[in-house]
């Protein structure tokens, strides 16, 4: 006479080491998923701050104006455009939305401008807040002549 520990799985035992073993395969699955929305993220987040980075560098060398008050928040004429995912102004489908408000500085001694560029997913431009990461600020100062 076999005994039971002689005789192998029972049904029972099978279907509950399936349920933990796919149970950890979901989980796994789960995780792989977060990690790549993750990395998508923060690909956009990076490209969007070097976006942000390069239009200032770039209007920080022009004469600047006075800009609206609520340029980041909204698409504001005369504030903003839109860029594809190279990070070129396009007319076509945006992959990004660049928003700049230019504000004076009346206490510094010589002619100064706060420049602030934002640059946000395209998905994102409803949002009154830019994304994290995506904006730069700079104090420029006009040089006598």
């Amino acid at each position: 006479m076999q005994t039971a520990s002689e005789q192998g799985f029972t049904v029972i035992e099978a279907i509950v080491a399936l349920a933990i073993i796919t149970s950890g395969v979901v989980s796994l699955a789960g995780l792989a998923r977060q990690v790549t929305d993750t990395v998508a993220r923060s690909r956009r987040h990076l490209a969007a701050a070097t976006f942000a980075d390069a239009f200032v560098a770039i209007r920080a060398g022009t004469p600047l104006a006075a800009t609206a008050p609520d340029c980041l928040s909204r698409d504001t004429g005369g504030c903003f455009d839109t860029l594809d995912g190279e990070g070129r102004v396009t007319a076509g489908p945006a992959s990004f939305v660049r928003r700049w408000r230019i504000a004076a500085i009346a206490a510094a001694p010589a002619p100064a401008w706060s420049l602030t560029v934002c640059v946000v997913p395209a998905d994102l431009r409803a949002s009154v807040a830019p994304a994290p990461g995506a904006c730069v600020s700079r104090i420029v100062t006009e040089t006598a002549p």
